[in-house]
């Protein structure tokens, strides 16, 4: 009996080892691939716009376009993995591979992953879609349905990050290395974030600021095709005001975060809004 137990183990590592060494050449084969492809990664954080750009971009010039990885949406854990370095972000673009064959991709998530994806797509190119922080902040607590004026929330008490758990990550900024005493405070350091991000490098993106966007559509799409060298193939003129993500609801700042929370954003936020031309009341 005990031969018989060496014998199966044995066999078991004999087969375990093929398998690994099959993966890793597979696993190699792939992120070569990926590795070759030239992508373009439109990254910001969440409610810029960056879906309509996106999805415009595409439209215009006839490229395929990945608009958010909706099937990572469940999985709650591979940014703060990848973040604190338990998993390696190959394994994500590994698992959604196919997201990342199109030729757009655009995925807020992956803003704070911008060293990790210049290792794995070496010939990506960037866009970065940039929104007044107080308008930013405002819109993505509107399609939370969360009041901005709250000096403190539990996530269990709103549908949405019941629904959705993912969002529990945009309203905490500690994963990120940013310590924040409340949600409003935890956007704001996101916004500074990401807005550093592209500060430190403002030459590897094509920067778009949202609010020029919406004052011309179609002359702003073009121009970022023509910034990509993607030659523009059909007309969008039809297409502009299309609602790709659910609208918010436009208020005063004042009345729709309250005396401190506005303070707050601004303490944070204004010193480096101020490089991107946004002023604060």
């Amino acid at each position: 009996m005990e031969k018989l137990v060496k014998i199966k183990g044995r066999m078991s590592r004999g087969f375990k080892y093929p398998i690994d060494r099959v993966r890793g050449v597979w696993r190699d084969s792939v992120l070569r691939d990926l590795g070759e492809r030239s992508p373009i990664f439109v990254l910001g954080t969440q409610k810029t716009g960056s879906t309509a750009i996106a999805a415009l971009l595409a439209e215009a010039t006839e490229s395929t376009v990945t608009l958010d990885i909706t099937r990572s949406i469940s999985d709650t854990c591979w940014q703060i993995a990848t973040k604190y370095q338990l998993q390696d972000f190959s394994e994500f673009a590994l698992k959604y591979r196919k997201e990342f064959t199109r030729d757009i991709v655009k995925e807020p998530a992956l803003t704070y992953f911008y060293n990790d994806l210049k290792v794995v797509f070496p010939r990506a190119r960037y866009i970065m879609i940039q929104r007044h922080p107080l308008e930013n902040i405002r819109s993505i607590l509107n399609r939370l349905k969360i009041p901005g004026n709250l000096p403190e929330i539990s996530f269990d008490d709103w549908p949405a990050l019941i629904d959705t758990p993912v969002w529990r990550l945009a309203l905490n900024s500690s994963w990120l290395g940013r310590e924040s005493f409340n949600y409003v405070e935890a956007l704001a350091q996101r916004w500074v974030i990401a807005s550093e991000i592209y500060l430190a490098e403002p030459h590897s993106f094509t920067l778009i600021k949202y609010e020029d966007f919406l004052e011309g559509k179609v002359s702003r799409i073009t121009q970022l095709a023509e910034a990509m060298d993607l030659p523009v193939r059909n007309g969008i003129g039809d297409s502009v005001d299309k609602q790709y993500q659910p609208k918010g609801t436009v208020v005063d700042s004042r009345v729709f975060f309250g005396e401190e929370n506005l303070r707050v954003i601004s303490r944070i936020c204004e010193p480096v809004a101020c490089r991107f031309g946004y002023e604060f009341p």
